[in-house]
């Protein structure tokens, strides 16, 4: 829990102790609601990094400063930090409740009564003091309340209010960072198996519906059980090894086991489980083996079957193949016996909390600010885009951004195998294929989905990736007045890509001969973006192509940029692609730095 002071420009102080995570902004949806124009709908998030408090902005317009300074992200917070959200300065320290509890207290007894604060702050000048401070939060006794929707701002009567010394917090990140786990002395599996066990046991899930808890509340009830559990017969524990105990088991039994600490990193892009003893992590781009292993295939097979069955997934013998996501977001696939010879895998790609822009490429350095002009104007002139790389380039963090840029007048439709695309746009309609069941019945695919988008009225249509007979319905959906439709797909170079979608228009089984295809194929893709990822982990857009139509049958390709390992730069193409006169007479304002021959692409060499 985080004892958060909150100071306006008035002078007003209002105190709440939250859950975290915590999202700050104007939008009901918010834990921490403060209502002025100078705060976002969604302005921030709060969260804890193991016992540290960490802060990150969601790139709102006002910003995020801590101790004056304009901040992305920034941890640890400490109780001196001042934070700068609107007209509020906010302070905040980390409340332990670990340990610190009634031992005559029934174990899973709802506290008998609580402050529910609905944190709907007014700033408004006209009021005067005393009503603001009357008003500001407005706190409702109940009793036994279990509304899951209450809980993101819980207010616990018996809670231990003491400040941390800043060492106990840098010790408290360590005992739940992986890279010190070392450091920690060893806790017996069957100390483990045991607390375990006994975890649940108590939750009774037989009897107690916890399908309408939120995943944090979930969390914190487990997390009292355990250390209840701990505070009758410790096993003779030091506190450091009772707060990792806490956590693991915890984990195990409403987490993801040994992955929940990975997935809770930051740092951490990829988890590649090979086999159930054998992890692999990627962090800033490269990969290395993690010393964290599950017990035995059956709990790594166990946490596969926790993850697919909430969305409607499932992997068994008949099925041993599946996609699936997570809560937040992050792209999973899963192989099992006897497809894969040494047991079950899993691989899970995370995405980035913050929803990432075209400036946030242009600083990581995918492209370069005229590029980003560039691309920009080719989404809000509806140029059918498709973007190619290989796995791992970007190609999905590209896609959702590009889409972004999209007019909020127009509809979006995205269609996905799992839903994964974050599209940052007012009018976005995520549909979602859908396996058969266990006689096989039931499935839709994405090209049922796509026809069925057609029916939707879309002014877009963003398919997460082409791997099939989908791809006629795409192109045909291009060529029908849904231009600036949008796909991504594998292939090692643009002219590849165009071979590949000669190749799934083919597998759909029509009996089209290969001029017609290629025709079709010229009709409907105006643009082939690139995407590629360096030895060094980096990720940029590496070429960009303009396709013309076609000559001798043939689909005739033009250059637009290419980006040059050797010199670390992007260079355009001295001529200018054919629709640039279309959007002159428009009224789109080209800047004049964009072609010519002092920015041809053989400078590059």
């Amino acid at each position: 829990m985080i004892n958060i002071e909150i100071v306006y420009e008035d002078g007003r102080q209002v105190q709440s102790q939250l859950i975290p995570p915590i999202k700050i902004g104007r939008d009901a949806s918010c834990s921490l609601r403060i209502n002025n124009w100078r705060v976002a709908k969604e302005h921030a998030m709060l969260d804890l990094l193991g016992d540290v408090i960490q802060i990150e902005d969601y790139g709102s317009l006002g910003g995020t400063r801590v101790n004056q300074k304009r901040v992305a992200q920034y941890a640890p917070v400490l109780p001196e930090d001042v934070i700068q959200i609107g007209p509020c300065r906010l302070q905040m320290r980390v409340i332990f409740e670990s340990l610190v509890v009634d031992p005559s207290d029934s174990i899973c007894q709802a506290p008998q009564s609580k402050q529910h604060s609905s944190l709907s702050f007014q700033h408004e000048a006209s009021v005067s003091h005393a009503a603001n401070e009357t008003s500001a939060v407005h706190l409702a006794e109940s009793q036994n309340d279990l509304n899951p929707s209450n809980y993101p701002s819980v207010v616990c009567d018996d809670v231990l209010n003491t400040t941390p010394p800043i060492q106990s917090l840098l010790e408290a990140r360590a005992v739940f960072n992986v890279n010190a786990s070392s450091s920690v002395l060893p806790i017996s599996e069957e100390i483990r198996k045991s607390v375990h066990a006994a975890l649940v046991r108590e939750l009774d899930v037989q009897k107690r519906d916890l399908s309408k808890l939120s995943d944090t509340l979930l969390r914190e009830q487990c997390k009292r059980i355990v250390e209840k559990m701990l505070l009758r017969d410790h096993f003779g524990l030091d506190l450091t090894q009772q707060k990792r105990l806490v956590y693991e088991v915890v984990s195990d039994a409403v987490g993801l086991g040994i992955l929940q600490s990975l997935i809770d990193d930051p740092s951490v892009s990829e988890i590649l489980v090979n086999r159930f003893d054998h992890i692999f992590i990627e962090k800033n781009g490269q990969l290395v083996c993690h010393d964290a292993q599950f017990a035995s295939d059956e709990a790594l097979r166990t946490v596969i079957e926790r993850i697919v069955m909430p969305i409607g997934r499932r992997i068994d013998d008949a099925s041993p193949m599946v996609d699936a996501r997570l809560q937040d977001g992050s792209r999973v696939n899963a192989v099992i016996a006897p497809v894969s010879i040494g047991g079950a895998c899993l691989t899970i790609r995370k995405f980035p909390t913050k929803r990432l822009n075209l400036d946030d490429l242009v600083q990581f350095k995918t492209l370069d600010q005229k590029l980003a002009r560039f691309i920009k104007c080719c989404v809000e002139q509806r140029l059918s885009m498709l973007i190619s790389g290989g796995t791992g380039s970007g190609k999905t963090t590209l896609l959702n951004i590009l889409a972004s840029q999209v007019p909020p007048a127009e509809r979006i439709i995205t269609i996905e195998d799992a839903a994964e695309l974050q599209i940052s746009h007012p009018h976005v309609l995520s549909l979602e294929s859908k396996p058969g069941n266990t006689e096989g019945k039931g499935q839709v695919t994405i090209r049922d989905l796509v026809k069925n988008a057609l029916r939707m009225r879309p002014d877009r249509i963003v398919v997460g990736e082409c791997r099939g007979a989908e791809a006629v319905d795409m192109l045909a959906a291009m060529n029908t007045g849904h231009a600036g439709s949008l796909t991504t797909l594998h292939a090692n170079s643009p002219r590849d890509a165009l071979s590949r979608l000669e190749t799934m228009v083919l597998m759909a089984g029509m009996s089209l001969p290969l001029p017609a295809i290629r025709d079709q194929i010229g009709r409907a893709v105006q643009l082939i973006i690139q995407q590629t990822r360096l030895p060094c982990g980096r990720r940029v857009v590496s070429a960009i192509d303009e396709v013309t139509g076609i000559e001798s049958g043939q689909i005739q390709t033009q250059p637009i940029m290419r980006f040059k390992v050797e010199k670390n730069a992007f260079f355009m193409a001295s001529l200018p692609p054919s629709f640039l006169n279309d959007w002159r007479q428009a009224g789109v304002k080209i800047d004049a730095d964009w072609f010519g021959p002092h920015q041809g692409i053989e400078q590059g060499r």
